[in-house]
């Protein structure tokens, strides 16, 4: 393989994580998983508020990360949106995630977007390696009691 046919897989081709299957023979992938904060401060005013703009109090999303930043402050997460029954995709601070955890993910929707990202392609559906991700520090630092 020349450079440029390195090139052109390494950066051009979507990767295609492929699905693992439970005892009943379902496809699910393993996905990180967390909670929106409940009340924090917010502005200079020190307003105390409940969630986020988007999401409520304890709604369980998904986290996409895309791309890393400076220790992934911001990232790309899917869940259903504060009085509404749709799902959105938004870049949200990683200070109003909490429980960050590992969990399967059966939705065919979700387990599409998991399937073409290169961070859960790095990963390879490991739930140990994904676990030691979750753990590195999404503990809700915004929230008070």
């Amino acid at each position: 393989m020349d450079f440029n046919e390195m090139i052109i897989k390494r950066f051009f081709t979507k990767p295609d994580l492929s699905p693992l299957q439970d005892d009943e023979g379902k496809d699910f992938h393993y996905a990180l998983v967390g909670n929106i904060i409940g009340k924090h401060f917010l502005g200079v005013e020190k307003k105390i508020v409940y969630g986020t703009k988007h999401f409520s109090t304890n709604t369980k999303v998904i986290l996409l990360p895309e791309y890393g930043g400076m220790g992934h402050e911001s990232i790309p997460v899917y869940g259903k949106l504060r009085n509404s029954s749709r799902k959105i995709k938004i870049v949200l601070d990683s200070s109003y995630l909490k429980n960050v955890r590992v969990k399967a993910i059966y939705n065919s929707k979700v387990m599409k977007m998991i399937s073409i990202s290169h961070f859960y392609k790095h990963f390879e559906n490991s739930k140990p390696r994904l676990q030691g991700f979750a753990q590195s520090g999404f503990d809700g630092e915004r929230e008070i009691e």
